[in-house]
């Protein structure tokens, strides 16, 4: 999927494919914002946290290489001719790990797959789980624009937390998000 760039600096509305100032769109190699998907968003949950417990060097090999695909596919979009990266989080929530699991499994890789890509393109970092998402814990992530896909928190506890613009359903976001969003993947 792409995002449209050209507006995220000024834009007051998102939407993942209906009217917006920016809309996410599935055209590859468009000018615009990549979504990308985070190294936990590309695990299976209940095989991962088997193979955490049965395996815990085999895990760090599985991280490894999911690090290296998004790594990847944040180059092949850039190569496309993107102009950044709409970074989307899937299981910074209790229904997927706990905070000190998602922590120490996937927050640092976040932490410098992010910064190394900002300080190429502009980013976009979007927690797509809605229930409980741990926003505040993952808030910090180098991004240009942070938003989150459930009702709550409200936007000033997040700007307690961090600077910068926001994206949510919410009226007091700086960006705000219209539309449905996409479905996360089956766990």
């Amino acid at each position: 999927m792409m995002l449209e760039a050209s507006r995220v600096a000024t834009a007051e509305t998102l939407s993942f494919g209906q009217p917006a100032d920016v809309v996410v769109s599935a055209t590859p190699g468009t000018p615009g914002l990549t979504l990308v998907s985070s190294v936990s968003a590309r695990c299976d949950v209940a095989a991962f946290l088997d193979q955490v417990r049965r395996d815990p060097v085999g895990a760090d090999g599985t991280v490894a290489g999911l690090v290296a695909e998004t790594r990847a596919a944040i180059t092949e979009a850039l190569r496309a001719g993107s102009t950044g990266v709409l970074y989307w989080i899937e299981g910074a929530c209790p229904a997927a790990f706990t905070p000190m699991q998602y922590g120490g499994l996937f927050l640092e890789h976040d932490r410098e797959i992010l910064a190394d890509t900002r300080a190429k393109v502009e980013v976009v970092v979007f927690v797509a789980d809605r229930d409980d998402a741990y926003t505040d814990f993952v808030s910090d992530l180098p991004a240009d624009l942070f938003g989150w896909a459930g009702t709550t928190p409200e936007p000033a506890e997040i700007r307690a937390l961090r600077p910068g613009r926001l994206l949510a359903d919410h009226p007091t976001a700086d960006v705000r998000l219209v539309g449905p969003v996409p479905d996360r993947r089956p766990r």
